[in-house]
């Protein structure tokens, strides 16, 4: 019996395979991003998408800047909530296509490295030591994403591999699965 192609095939089916569970971190990333929570805005537009290696970034400098305020995102109040998409647009402008260099085998890293003058804070709003108002409730948005995505994702059927084949991280991506 002769196997012809086969390298071929296994070649097909680990770039789907591939397109599929980047696919997948990208959509954890945007669960990240729409469950932290927000006054300011400045932890949630602090996440790093990375691979191979955490990486710490504060992007407190850049919420309230003038081209977000241009676009209309602060136009209700300067006391956000989760999901406010002004934060969500700078960690995925920052972010945009560091996905695209993910392989099969590759660790992610979702970090977050807001400190802007009262220390690193992340890991506190994690673990739950944080207070937060009641708009921001429930807290660990990291542990909440990943169970979420354990819990969607336990079966991923042909529609929803599509659908995370197609994703990528851009300041389109931002999405509320809450």
């Amino acid at each position: 019996m002769s196997w012809t192609g086969l390298d071929d095939e296994f070649a097909k089916l680990e770039a789907e395979c591939t397109d599929i569970i980047r696919g997948l971190t990208v959509r954890v990333f945007n669960s990240v991003l729409s469950r932290t929570p927000q006054f300011l805005g400045r932890m949630a537009a602090s996440w790093e998408y990375s691979i191979g290696a955490p990486s710490f970034v504060d992007r407190s400098d850049l919420v309230f800047s003038k081209e977000l305020m241009e676009k209309g995102y602060y136009k209700d109040s300067w006391k956000l909530k989760k999901g406010n998409p002004a934060a969500i647009y700078i960690a995925n402008a920052a972010n945009a296509g560091r996905d695209k260099a993910f392989k099969l085998g590759d660790i992610v890293y979702f970090a977050n490295g807001v400190n802007h003058g009262e220390g690193p804070y992340a890991g506190a709003v994690e673990d739950g030591s944080v207070r937060l108002r009641s708009v921001n409730l429930p807290d660990a948005p990291a542990s909440r994403a990943l169970d979420w995505a354990n819990d969607f994702y336990s079966d991923i059927t042909p529609n929803k591999a599509e659908t995370l084949k197609s994703l990528t991280i851009g300041v389109a991506d931002a999405s509320d699965d809450s």
